[in-house]
């Protein structure tokens, strides 16, 4: 994109005040983080339940 300038988010980390830095890391693990790590152990669950059903109909 012409116009467009990039900046690294290590240049702008640099620039947090250490407050600010906190911030943007709480925010980033909730809107981020917090919700993959959910997902994982959802599907985990799912998968373990599947497992024992599957064991249980084996053993039928």
């Amino acid at each position: 994109m012409k116009g467009v300038e990039s900046v690294k988010l290590e240049e702008i980390i640099k620039e947090m005040s250490k407050e600010q830095l906190e911030k943007f890391k709480k925010e980033r693990y909730e809107k981020f983080i917090k919700p993959l790590m959910e997902g994982n152990v959802q599907k985990i669950k799912e998968e373990r339940q599947t497992l024992q059903e599957n064991l249980i109909e084996t053993k039928n």
